[in-house]
């Protein structure tokens, strides 16, 4: 389940901001079936996908989503770690700094694209991770809903302007995304 929490900013003094909502991507025959929830849909979300022993979650920087939500209900943090230590939560930063440790490539990845050799400096934003397996952009800054989500905390989902909802049910998407890819990637090694 590839899963993504939305926040206030982080402030100087609160690295763990309060719970605006949580999206949910789970891969089907379709394609993907999304969810998007707001604060206390997303905390049972995160209570039944913790505990739920065949769940493995994809999240784009895991200890930032658990540690918000572990801010917003403490009775989470034993499913937390027992989670982890159950090896169901990857997060895409970790495991993408352990895969260019690995290739020798922590600084700069070199890799071929279309034919072409490419060198780039090794990043771990969700964009620059889109674009390294996908090739694809996607707009983290400029004009997007990423730095106001504290806008809509407690206001209905069907009252969110379409923009974004997309925003947010688009990271849990690439998250899931990623996961799989990375996962390839390994195993075609």
């Amino acid at each position: 389940v590839g899963l993504d929490s939305e926040t206030p900013l982080i402030l100087a003094g609160n690295l763990a901001p309060g719970l605006v909502c949580v999206s949910l991507a789970e891969r089907t025959a379709a394609g993907f079936a999304t969810d998007l929830l707001l604060r206390v849909g997303g905390l049972l979300a995160w209570r039944r996908l913790l505990a739920d022993p065949h769940v493995h979650l994809a999240i784009h920087n895991a200890p930032y989503d658990l540690a918000v939500a572990c801010n917003e209900d403490l009775s989470l943090v034993p499913l937390v770690f027992e989670a982890y230590e159950a090896e169901r939560i990857h997060c895409s930063i970790v495991t993408q700094k352990l895969v260019d440790v690995a290739l020798g490539m922590r600084d700069f990845r070199r890799f071929v694209r279309n034919g072409q050799r490419v060198v780039t400096k090794a990043q771990y934003g969700l964009d620059d991770l889109v674009d390294h397996y996908f090739g694809e952009k996607v707009d983290k800054g400029g004009d997007t809903w990423r730095r106001s989500m504290a806008l809509l905390r407690d206001v209905p989902i069907e009252l969110w302007p379409p923009a974004a909802r997309r925003y947010a049910v688009l990271d849990a998407v690439l998250h899931l995304r990623l996961r799989e890819a990375q996962v390839q990637f390994i195993l075609d090694r």
